[in-house]
């Protein structure tokens, strides 16, 4: 069984870290090269960045770059902006060690399977926005502005060999509802059993707890809340050190 990881999540929008709202409304933090800093020194299992205005603009290289200067240790992760097996090369030799994907999944599955050739299954991280919606579990398109049901292709590609983990990320992130922790049944019964990486609106060290004792969550991703405790993963750690997690270094 592989250690539960802590994963501290920075988001970006116009260059700026920022705290996010429901994905709709933004507070800014400042540099995430600093942020990043402080989130290895405050020994987070990796750091992932999210850029979220990088549509048709491609990743932001200039920013994985800066913040892999300021990160000497911690694996990072970057989504953002990926739609080609070239970004996804690019993204890694300037700095990630893994990527993030969402469009692919609906857009094309088969650049998704070259990627995967090209880094390894082991650096490619599907993204899925969510909402529980009737008792269901429906994906959130950020392009339409609305919600599909998971159709029986996307379930397939979500399952298939080509991604290691799935970022299931709440739509309603920033405290606009907090992250269902009976995930798992709805997982159960969408039939999805990657392993997956829980992220959006995780402030409650309890529903932490309850995630984290689940088989099929691998990790928890922490943003917002991040921000405002100094030292707040190795003191998420201290207290959840009956868990399954990766040790602290000190």
């Amino acid at each position: 069984m592989k250690r539960k990881r802590i994963i501290g999540m920075i988001i970006v929008k116009d260059g700026l870290a920022v705290q996010s709202f429901g994905f709709s409304r933004y507070l800014p933090l400042g540099k995430p090269e600093l942020i990043a800093e402080n989130l290895e020194r405050w020994e987070a299992d990796a750091i992932g960045i999210i850029s979220i205005d990088r549509k048709d603009k491609g990743p932001d290289l200039d920013l994985i770059s800066k913040v892999a200067k300021h990160v000497y240790g911690t694996p990072l992760i970057y989504g953002g902006g990926i739609i080609t097996p070239e970004d996804a090369i690019s993204v890694i030799n300037h700095g990630a060690e893994r990527i993030i994907v969402d469009s692919l999944l609906f857009d094309s599955t088969e650049t998704a399977e070259i990627i995967t050739q090209k880094i390894g299954k082991q650096a490619l991280i599907a993204s899925l926005p969510f909402r529980i919606y009737k008792n269901n579990l429906v994906h959130y398109n950020y392009l339409e502005k609305n919600f599909d049901e998971i159709s029986q292709k996307l379930l397939r590609t979500i399952n298939s060999n080509i991604f290691s983990e799935l970022l299931l990320i709440n739509k309603d992130e920033g405290g606009v509802s907090p992250y269902p922790t009976n995930i798992i049944s709805f997982l159960k019964m969408n039939k999805i059993d990657t392993p997956i990486i829980a992220f959006g609106s995780l402030d409650n060290i309890n529903d932490m707890r309850i995630l984290l004792k689940q088989d099929q969550i691998a990790a928890i991703a922490i943003g917002n809340s991040l921000n405002y405790r100094e030292n707040n993963i190795s003191i998420l750690k201290n207290n959840l050190s009956d868990l399954y997690l990766r040790p602290m270094t000190i």
